[in-house]
């Protein structure tokens, strides 16, 4: 009898446990920040654009109908990705198909904009995952500005490349970061960027609005928008989790949807961002 009961018992917890990792890992947190700037043009007053950074290949129910559900609640403008939508570890093409139920969708809510992160660079269906993104439509803002108009005004995005697409990662890095945004003909202008470790670069090229993820919230939660380790940044990263605020630009960290070499989130959920503009 004992032993049943022990049995039991084990059996209950280890029934727990997968419930509690699952849960941990497929709750979404969804928040909404507004980003107050006179710079921003008055006819993008109000502009809501949605964060979705580190997929790793993760599916939200079938065919991502969870995820696309919390999408499709934001009302989003524009969509902007910034990197890891697939896992370097994972390089068949049948990895794909998560990336795919929901880039086909969201195409058909609003302009998807996207950069590459460090896992696309190291990734043997890159090229494979960029022929399909430009198949759907999705704007590719590898090291390239995309400008969006409307009414008399024009807003610009940047894109960059992770580093790990240079082979002198850090100088190459920072010259594209310098030369794109001189190129930059608008005064307000947003950035894509994987890496939230170079804050201070960003900030110091001009740039205003910044979306970055590739923290994952620090994997491990451990205080209030504070992550026990981030790849890059180490223990307690500076920037894993929501608003970082410079002297004159503000960061946007999302803490992704998936994970890659560490398999688990614990309390840290996976997180969409929603940005509304505002002129002011």
């Amino acid at each position: 009898m004992k032993n049943k009961t022990k049995a039991f018992l084990a059996g209950a917890m280890c029934t727990g446990g997968i419930w509690w990792s699952y849960h941990e890992n497929h709750t979404l947190d969804c928040e909404t920040f507004v980003y107050q700037n006179k710079k921003v043009p008055n006819a993008f007053h109000g502009c809501r654009i949605l964060h979705i950074s580190d997929l790793h290949n993760t599916s939200f129910g079938h065919y991502q109908k969870k995820l696309l559900k919390e999408i499709q609640f934001a009302h989003a403008d524009i969509i902007v990705i910034t990197g890891d939508l697939i896992d370097g570890a994972r390089s068949k093409e049948t990895n794909l198909r998560p990336m795919k139920a929901l880039i086909q969708e969201i195409v058909r809510m609003a302009p998807v904009y996207y950069v590459p992160g460090n896992h696309e660079a190291n990734s043997p269906i890159y090229l494979t995952l960029v022929a399909y993104l430009r198949k759907q439509g999705v704007k590719i803002l590898d090291n390239r500005i995309a400008y969006l108009s409307k009414d008399d005004d024009t807003m610009a995005i940047v894109g960059v490349k992770d580093p790990y697409f240079y082979e002198d990662s850090s100088s190459q890095f920072a010259r594209t970061l310098v030369e794109l945004r001189k190129a930059v003909k608008d005064d307000f202008t947003i950035l894509l960027s994987h890496r939230p470790e170079y804050f201070p670069w960003y900030e110091a090229c001009g740039y205003h609005l910044i979306f970055s993820g590739h923290a994952h919230g620090g994997q491990i939660g451990i205080g209030h928008r504070q992550g026990l380790f981030s790849p890059h940044q180490g223990w307690k990263p500076t920037y894993c989790d929501g608003l970082y605020h410079g002297k004159d630009s503000v960061l946007v960290v999302s803490r992704g949807l998936g994970n890659s070499k560490f398999p688990l989130r614990i309390h840290n959920h996976p997180h969409l961002i929603t940005v509304v503009l505002s002129h002011g």
